[in-house]
């Protein structure tokens, strides 16, 4: 009896053996299974980070594009509101208008330091306020009078020309 032990104790240890390879072949199996899994999230995650700071960029880019725009029409605007004020007595005037269109360079030269206006009338080229003062004294009698008007390299108007 002895002997029949024997050969069922070795074939129990041999499938205890084989129960144990085959056990540890599918943990190593399963863990690889995960690990590629894990691999494949981390994949994924960076791929989505990357679309998500591509579209972040995108969108910063856009916004930026259009904040662009913006300034560049608020600029116009502001642009077209300064000049129309001259615009609008360009080509022939008569003397109430001209003394019109002087009291809005004067105002404008003594707050807009950046935008100075000269007005060219006969022999006066001047900025200065209080000599505009001195030429508008001059346009009292009812006449007929040529303005025109002269941009600098920004678009703004710059120079008042009045002729008789």
């Amino acid at each position: 009896m002895e002997n029949e032990i024997k050969p069922r104790k070795w074939l129990l240890i041999l499938l205890i053996i084989i129960t144990i390879v085959i056990g540890a072949f599918l943990s190593y199996k399963g863990v690889l299974a995960i690990k590629k899994t894990i691999d494949e999230q981390k994949k994924n995650e960076n791929r989505i980070k990357e679309e998500m700071n591509k579209k972040q960029d995108d969108m910063e880019e856009a916004m930026n594009k259009m904040k662009d725009e913006v300034e560049q029409k608020q600029k116009e605007s502001q642009k077209n509101s300064f000049n129309r004020t001259f615009e609008f007595r360009a080509g022939s005037q008569y003397s109430a208008s001209i003394s019109l269109l002087l009291d809005d360079i004067i105002k404008n030269n003594k707050q807009n330091s950046d935008k100075l206006i000269t007005v060219i009338s006969g022999s006066t080229n001047t900025t200065d306020p209080d000599k505009i003062k001195d030429l508008k004294k001059s346009f009292e009698e009812w006449h007929k009078y040529e303005v025109s008007v002269d941009y600098n390299e920004d678009g703004y108007v710059n120079k008042i020309t009045i002729e008789y």
